[in-house]
């Protein structure tokens, strides 16, 4: 699941030209970036259905856990936008604001702070959890679902009536993301091997995003900056959708050997998601190749995957590197090898 959706973050990031100026293939990117825009949201619902049915110990235990995962990813994140912003004439020190500090979005460094919102929620979320367990199945089943019922009808009204939420840390998305996580906790609980309707989910939201997103561009004449934000409703149905058909993969019987690749690099994908936009910006993404008129329904996914590739090769070597040096110490501090 992690790898899918940081693939599909990569993919969004390439096909994010098309907000801004008219280009060739900006249908083939359009409907791109409706159906990667499941990525983010499935980070959410993955640690919603980790995190809240899990027993971890006590509140002390598991905050310190979150923290010691979240907090480094964080850090590195913003020494290298906030080095690339100065470095680039982009900002100085005495211009830095906490804009550019916090929520440069291109960054998506908002997603880590998102994340730490969902953390907190999922200590709330495990009482409910708790409480609704207690229930006989009716209410049990109802009691879990009326979250998200509440989700997808603010997300309805958000999507038809007020055209959509904008500003990423802003409070009402903090929540939308926190229900985001239920929702994954939802689907796991109620099908933990998923189920094959998610397919139309994912059909019907993506197509409905993508067609909303092209009707305004061709009305307008031009793209429309960032419409599918309008399309929230539309694109957590595809989410959830997605997240029922990937349930369904990883219930199937795998070799122990494709599970131990597939781990590994599913460690590298929160290296991902900090590494690929810096190799964004240093090379002048999306290169021409990549928008090849009447060949962009392959050329964007083709140029996702080496993307993804890159970035996951210079998170490895990094990491690699920093095992190869705390080495040297750990032998120091223990000669005896005790």
């Amino acid at each position: 699941m992690r790898c899918v959706f940081a693939f599909e973050i990569c993919l969004i990031h390439l096909c994010s030209i098309s907000w801004y100026k008219p280009q060739e293939g900006w249908m083939a990117e359009t409907v791109f970036m409706s159906a990667a825009r499941t990525g983010t949201i499935g980070f959410m619902m993955l640690a919603g259905a980790i995190l809240v049915g899990r027993d971890a110990g006590g509140l002390g235990d598991y905050l310190a856990h979150r923290l010691r995962r979240w907090l480094p990813a964080l850090a590195v994140a913003q020494v290298v936008y906030i080095a690339l912003d100065l470095w680039s004439g982009g900002a100085t020190l005495a211009s830095l604001t906490m804009f550019d500090a916090v929520e440069p979005a291109w960054y998506h460094i908002w997603f880590f702070y998102a994340l730490g919102f969902v953390y907190l929620a999922v200590v709330p979320m495990r009482w409910y959890a708790g409480w609704a367990a207690t229930l006989p199945p009716a209410p049990r089943l109802a009691a879990i679902w009326a979250p998200v019922a509440l989700l997808m009808g603010v997300l309805g009204w958000a999507t038809l009536l007020r055209g959509g939420f904008w500003g990423d840390l802003r409070l009402v998305n903090l929540l939308a993301y926190a229900g985001y996580a239920w929702a994954g906790y939802a689907l796991a609980a109620t099908f933990p091997r998923g189920a094959a309707f998610g397919w139309w989910m994912v059909l019907a939201g993506v197509s409905a995003a993508a067609i909303m997103t092209a009707v305004a561009t061709e009305a307008a004449g031009e793209p429309v900056s960032s419409y599918f934000h309008r399309c929230s409703g539309f694109v957590a149905v595809a989410a959830m959708g997605q997240f029922l058909l990937l349930l369904r993969v990883s219930a199937q019987d795998w070799r122990e050997a494709t599970l131990e690749r597939l781990h590994g690099l599913a460690r590298l994908t929160l290296g991902i998601f900090v590494v690929h936009p810096l190799l964004i910006s240093l090379a002048g993404w999306p290169q021409p190749w990549a928008l090849a008129e009447s060949a962009e329904w392959v050329s964007m996914p083709v140029a996702a995957v080496v993307l993804f590739a890159a970035s996951g090769l210079v998170t490895w070597l990094v990491l690699a590197g920093l095992a190869a040096l705390r080495r040297p110490a750990a032998r120091a501090a223990n000669p005896r090898g005790g």
